[in-house]
């Protein structure tokens, strides 16, 4: 028994140990992407929807006023960081394509606003000419 309890020590120990470490390495993720300041939300599934399942989204929003990275599991909204740990790794593992689907969101996003632009201006520009 006692043996059992030192090797659930030990690898508990290691658990929280990896679990600061991958704390840590979100963290730098997210200061990066919000150094950007893109405001715009994206979410990817990172547990797909089953059989009446919500699944699990993570990804860039704004709750509560602050932007930041997070995993919605349809019933609670973590910070990523605040999630269970086993949220947190498929969140990291699905880092690569949630880039992917941020670059796409921003790129449509732009062209957008842009359009918006470009229609305000011909209106002015005909209310201006008087038409």
């Amino acid at each position: 028994m006692k043996e059992k309890l030192n090797k659930l020590t030990h690898i508990s120990n290691l658990l929280n140990n990896e679990r600061d470490e991958l704390n840590k390495q979100l963290i730098q993720f997210i200061e990066t992407i919000n150094k950007l300041g893109l405001g715009i939300r994206c979410y990817i599934y990172i547990k797909e929807p089953k059989d009446n399942n919500y699944g699990v989204k993570f990804g860039l929003s704004k709750v509560n006023n602050k932007w930041g990275l997070y995993i919605d599991d349809g019933v609670t909204t973590w910070l990523v960081t605040e999630a269970p740990s086993y949220m947190r790794v498929w969140a990291a593992k699905s880092l690569e394509r949630f880039l992917d689907d941020l670059l796409n969101a921003a790129q449509s996003h732009l062209t957008k606003i842009n359009d918006a632009t470009n229609f305000v201006i011909e209106v002015n520009n005909k209310l201006k000419n008087g038409e």
